[in-house]
């Protein structure tokens, strides 16, 4: 038997952190310890994440050029002929509550779900290519800890109850499967704490873990949720999934500070948008005179408008496409910059995209690997895959549709995502840190807040991953900054309506962060406001 592996894990939920600790006794690897982590997550963090949704992962060996495993989802579509249209949805409106620990009342979300909203799921066929290609473990080890969650339920997280007391049955009442899997008890949620268990998802995760991600893609399950879509006429079919493969790619680099830090690239619009907002950091000094931020206000405001920028480009209903040009390329940072300091320029703000939560595993281990995950199911479609407890996607939903209802890319495009799994190395020191956060849209916010904290103010990962953040939401009449206490509002008030926050918030993401120090040093860091 191999010798345990020291390991620094970080993760949402105590039983998601417990997988990773059970697989680092085994001896598991980095990928072994983070890929299934990830899987359990799908279990114990329902409604964050799902084997049906999507994923993306960096992974950091010394000596090796990092690599980023792609499973987002993808257009449907292969076997269709015809205008690509993604068919019937349900139109939804959700209390969405106040914003952010403050006294605004936020307007009701606006949700198209149903069968129509679920496109292909990349999530497991990354874990799986993760596994295969970095890992060490067989990949039954890995799925055993999510099937025994599985068998008696997995305690319900205090933010899958409130989306459930939100959605409600409105939500969940799609289909019928569905709503006895997340209300089994009728019209009431099940309350925070309590032990949900999905029907059939310990024989659906046996079976995955006897036949791999084959079994969703090729086998039984892929002929179960060809079959349910096509008798409700959507357009995900067996030929879509048959034809998924996660992709390995380059993530972008960016310099921190002598180190580096890896992004994932396209899809991901939230790694150039981090990978922008660190880089004008770290090259202010090559700045122009008169845009150089003269006090940390200005900063503040600098990036906050960078963050901004980013956002209206690549947020809201982008859909697969050519790939904006990478944070690593050369930038011309002073034409970058210098509307970003122009007040007009926050009327061209796009709409804001709010969107959905996602989970984070970071993992580093004792010989100086380092694993970043972030998984997501979207909003979800309200839909469950028949007889395997596996909740989907709803991420058609979020898209913005032609002006004829139709999707702008051909079938199986990668759909744009906001997951911002992110790792940052000293090779000359032999550091390693794998972080990434919950928060949707807030993740890129989140991650190059944090990397600026430690970078550049000096403060412990600790201290980063704790310290008050901020957020931009562009409005009617240009944008609105909400931020959190600690910080300066004073540049942020000459250009945004500044919305101050009660206290910390999950609002702002969560970071989950695992790093490995030069000396072999591992430190695990859980974001506090994953206690809100």
């Amino acid at each position: 038997m191999a010798s345990p592996t020291r390991a620094a894990i970080a993760a949402s939920s105590a039983p998601t952190r417990a997988a990773g600790e059970r697989l680092a006794e085994l001896g598991g690897n980095a990928v072994d310890i983070a890929v299934g982590a990830a899987i359990t997550a799908t279990v114990a963090e329902l409604l964050s994440c799902s084997l049906a949704g999507s994923a993306m992962i960096l992974v950091h060996r010394p000596g090796a050029a990092p690599a980023c495993v792609d499973g987002a989802c993808a257009l449907p579509g292969l076997a269709h002929h015809g205008p690509l249209r993604p068919g019937d949805m349900r139109e939804l409106r959700v209390d969405a509550g106040t914003s952010a620990g403050t006294s605004m009342d936020e307007p009701a979300l606006a949700l198209r779900v149903g069968h129509a909203s679920v496109a292909v799921p990349g999530a497991l066929a990354a874990f799986a290519e993760c596994s295969q290609r970095f890992g060490a473990l067989p990949w039954r080890e890995l799925v055993a800890p999510a099937r025994e969650l599985a068998r008696g339920g997995a305690p319900l997280t205090p933010h899958a109850a409130r989306w459930l007391a939100r959605a409600g049955s409105a939500l969940f009442g799609v289909q019928d499967e569905s709503r006895q899997s997340f209300f089994p008890s009728g019209d009431e949620p099940p309350a925070a704490g309590a032990p949900l268990r999905l029907p059939h998802l310990e024989d659906a995760l046996d079976y995955i873990a006897r036949e791999g991600a084959r079994a969703f893609y090729q086998g039984d399950i892929a002929a179960i949720l060809g079959e349910e879509m096509a008798a409700r006429g959507a357009l995900l079919s067996r030929a879509d999934l048959a034809a998924y493969q996660a992709q390995v790619t380059a993530p972008l680099r960016v310099g921190v500070r002598g180190g580096a830090l890896a992004l994932p690239a396209w899809p991901s619009v939230a790694g150039a948008a981090a990978g922008f907002l660190v880089g004008l950091a770290e090259a202010a000094a090559e700045l122009p005179e008169e845009l150089r931020p003269r006090t940390a206000a200005d900063a503040v405001l600098l990036r906050a408008r960078a963050q901004a920028h980013w956002l209206a480009q690549l947020g809201p209903g982008s859909q697969a496409g050519r790939a904006p040009a990478g944070a690593d390329a050369a930038p011309a940072w002073a034409a970058r910059v210098r509307p970003l300091l122009d007040p007009a320029q926050l009327a061209e703000l796009a709409q804001h995209l709010r969107a959905p939560s996602t989970t984070h595993i970071s993992v580093t281990t004792e010989d100086g690997c380092a694993v970043s995950i972030t998984a997501s199911m979207g909003r979800g479609a309200g839909v469950s895959i028949p007889g395997t407890g596996i909740a989907c996607n709803g991420d058609i939903g979020e898209l913005t549709l032609d002006a004829e209802g139709g999707f702008r890319a051909p079938a199986g495009s990668r759909l744009a995502t906001h997951l911002c799994p992110a790792i940052a190395w000293d090779a000359r020191a032999g550091d390693a840190v794998a972080l990434g956060s919950t928060g949707g849209s807030r993740a890129a916010t989140a991650v190059a807040q944090t990397v600026c904290r430690q970078a550049f103010d000096d403060l412990s990962w600790e201290e980063a991953v704790a310290a008050p953040r901020l957020h931009l939401e562009a409005t009617a009449h240009g944008a609105r900054a909400l931020y959190e206490p600690g910080l300066d509002p004073r540049a942020l008030e000459r250009a945004y309506e500044c919305v101050p926050c009660e206290r910390r918030q999950r609002f702002f993401g969560c970071v989950n962060l695992a790093a490995r120090s030069g000396r072999g040093r591992l430190e695990a860091v859980s974001d506090p406001r994953l206690e809100d």
